[in-house]
């Protein structure tokens, strides 16, 4: 009789209701989904489910908020539904029966997946291997904007060489995260689960409790958004401008603009993977104009207190033609005395004779194979008015 009611006792101690554990890191409902297309290698591969398993699963609890599944570029597959069931194990389990196929990826397929059993205001992580294929990506957006857009927040994962996430701009609401080292690195980029999960902290904690990195300078980008640089080179422009807003602390004293696009203000609200997204969403527009820089810059400052904070402006020129720099002194005359603007020379044409009437600093960038301006290691503390 004793033993039988051991046996009771311990049944009940290792059965546990769910809802009583407080929700960790957000109580959003996530779809996973991986690529199992042959676009990885067998070690990036399982670098992926190795991530999946380590850096997302072990740190989120409520498994019955959680589904898995697998998509390539012919199907999809949703392997473990959203179910009160659910057990960390059966998701491991899940996780580890994911073979690849012989199929190329195709994020089309994704949606498609998405879409059978996606829930409204759940976010979901999709693992991506491969955006050269334009029409499957404008297949995967349109399908996107016409069924779930609005309902599912997005978070892509470039995993590998062969992504880019200007490839993506069409999913302007997404969150993405660069692993194109998937081989190299455990993580990728700049990894935020909080972030990737779009979860939202109910009590922030004051941005003073932060170190400021750099340095507490309010930072202006402006980017070179003209029709001036080759596509290849803007990219590479908006990569490093994305990679560089990611080393930098404190949001609140970001700001992005460029000639043709919307700004990004100071204390915009914006996290900085946000930013990032949306630095990279930015697409070329008209001839370069040095006057709408300093435009954009003007009008940012005039809508935030600086006080006696350092301002740093980084303004990228690919152009300094006559018709290029026309008006500019109008709208440089208005700006304040103490802010130090750095001028990026894009390319192998600015001359920067022309721009020493506005600073006397400057900074390189002539071969767009590097990923990041000449000397920028050695520059770039200045350049952040540190």
């Amino acid at each position: 009789m004793i033993f039988q009611t051991f046996i009771v006792f311990l049944a009940l101690a290792t059965t546990k209701v769910l809802s009583d554990d407080p929700y960790y890191p957000c109580q959003n409902w996530i779809t996973l989904l991986s690529d199992n297309s042959k676009k990885l290698s067998y070690d990036q591969f399982d670098a992926q489910t190795l991530f999946l398993e380590e850096n997302v699963l072990k740190k989120i609890n409520h498994p019955e908020r959680i589904q898995y599944g697998t998509y390539n570029g012919v199907n999809g597959n949703m392997t473990y539904k959203w179910n009160d069931t659910n057990s960390q194990d059966g998701l491991y389990q899940a996780i580890d029966k994911t073979v690849q196929t012989e199929y190329p990826s195709g994020l089309d397929s994704a949606i498609k997946t998405l879409i059978l059993s996606a829930n409204i205001n759940s976010t979901t992580l999709i693992f991506v291997s491969d955006t050269t294929n334009s029409i499957d990506i404008q297949k995967a957006a349109h399908r996107y904007n016409a069924d779930l857009k609005g309902k599912v927040k997005l978070t892509f994962i470039l995993a590998g060489h062969s992504t880019n996430a200007q490839d993506l701009k069409s999913f302007n609401d997404a969150i993405i995260f660069n692993w194109q080292n998937i081989e190299i690195f455990e993580i990728p980029d700049l990894w935020d689960l909080s972030a990737a999960l779009r979860c939202t902290q109910l009590t922030p904690p004051p941005p003073t409790m932060n170190p400021y990195i750099p340095c507490k300078s309010f930072i202006f980008f402006g980017i070179d958004d003209s029709i001036v640089l080759a596509p290849s080179d803007f990219t590479a422009e908006l990569s490093f401008i994305s990679s560089a807003i990611g080393n930098i602390t404190h949001p609140e004293r970001i700001a992005v603009a460029g000639i043709y696009s919307n700004p990004i203000p100071w204390n915009s609200g914006f996290s900085v993977p946000q930013m990032q997204n949306a630095t990279i969403g930015i697409s070329q527009g008209g001839a370069y104009r040095l006057r709408q820089q300093f435009s954009a810059l003007l009008t940012m400052l005039q809508s935030v207190q600086i006080g006696t904070t350092p301002v740093a402006a980084l303004i990228f020129v690919p152009d300094t033609s006559k018709s290029a720099l026309l008006g500019a002194d109008q709208f440089f005359n208005e700006l304040p005395e103490n802010i130090r603007i750095t001028f990026v020379l894009l390319g192998h044409n600015p001359d920067k004779d022309n721009l020493e009437q506005y600073s006397s600093h400057f900074i390189y960038w002539r071969d767009f194979v590097l990923a990041q301006p000449d000397d920028w290691e050695t520059l770039s503390y200045a350049a952040y008015g540190c």
